[in-house]
């Protein structure tokens, strides 16, 4: 009887999470509404443009959602896939789950190698684990590897304002599969923190922190690329280096380690490979025991 409220209270969630992205669309927009237990159920057979009717038959379609207990997160994400590219600009997965696949592809491997097989370049799939039961392992590394992120949504706190606040946190980027590179000859590439992001929003920032070269010019040079809604972009940036200022060179050392560890942490709960677990989670360790300081930013 318990678990049998808790599936209800955590179905309640999903819907009023699929209520507030439906909010979220604007005149313009396409999209569809792939709903997955032991089949997939679509909304439409092809995405539908936005409109007042539309999006008022969606939601019914959501509210009449209900619960089997099945979980083809495979054939979910592979028709979904198949519908990515259709209409103008469609390119983002919102994949939304409360369990583990156990209907069809079970091996969550195998539908992360599937998927990548599958999926064209420069779309997103962006992952929402609901309840204990959400596999969060798996959906931080099926996002991590389709440049999107994964959240999870707890079920004591409202679904419809975790989703909001998560939507709007990834909502209309101003560029999409952001790459920032510098001359090899500046900046030592090894040193170098996370340089690759999915996205990059309207008054959001993108911090990169690495290590001047011993030839560096006291010139630094960037080249910004990503997508627009135009299509691809880059920018070519150049700032200055300054010398002899210990105290914001080393406020400087302590992002760069602090970026780090986080970076480090991140590759580690995407690895499939036990030896390079531990080999992740031993130098995350000692870059926190290097710089102990970083820990009270």
């Amino acid at each position: 009887m318990a678990e049998h409220r808790q599936n209800i209270a955590k179905l309640q969630q999903l819907k009023e999470a699929m209520l507030t992205m439906l909010d979220g669309l604007r005149e313009g927009d396409w999209f569809n509404i792939l709903r997955f237990s032991h089949a997939v159920l679509r909304f439409r057979r092809a995405p539908v443009r936005v409109n007042p009717e539309v999006i008022q038959k969606a939601k019914q379609f959501v509210t009449e959602m209900e619960a089997d207990g099945s979980t083809d997160i495979h054939s979910a994400l592979m028709e979904g896939i198949d519908q990515l590219g259709v209409g103008e600009a469609l390119n983002i997965i919102f994949f939304l789950s409360d369990g583990i696949p156990n209907v069809g592809v079970t091996d969550s491997k195998q539908i992360r190698d599937n998927v990548l097989a599958a999926q064209p370049r420069n779309f997103s799939i962006h992952a929402l684990g609901f309840g204990d039961n959400a596999d969060m392992l798996f959906l931080k590394k099926l996002a991590s590897e389709n440049r999107g992120v994964a959240t999870k949504i707890y079920t004591d706190i409202d679904a419809a304002l975790q989703m909001k606040q998560f939507y709007d946190s990834i909502d209309a980027p101003l560029l999409t599969d952001v790459s920032v590179k510098y001359p090899e000859t500046e900046v030592l590439s090894a040193s170098l923190t996370r340089s690759r992001f999915p996205t990059y929003q309207n008054g959001s920032e993108l911090m990169i922190a690495g290590k001047l070269s011993q030839s560096a010019s006291g010139k630094l040079e960037a080249v910004v690329a990503g997508t627009s809604a135009d299509g691809p972009v880059s920018f070519h940036l150049v700032g200055e280096t300054e010398d002899n200022n210990t105290v914001k060179a080393h406020y400087i050392e302590r992002i760069w380690a602090y970026q780090s560890v986080q970076d480090t942490l991140k590759k580690k709960d995407v690895t499939e490979d036990k030896e390079e677990w531990n080999q992740l989670q031993q130098l995350a360790l000692n870059m926190s025991i290097k710089k102990i300081d970083i820990s009270t930013m």
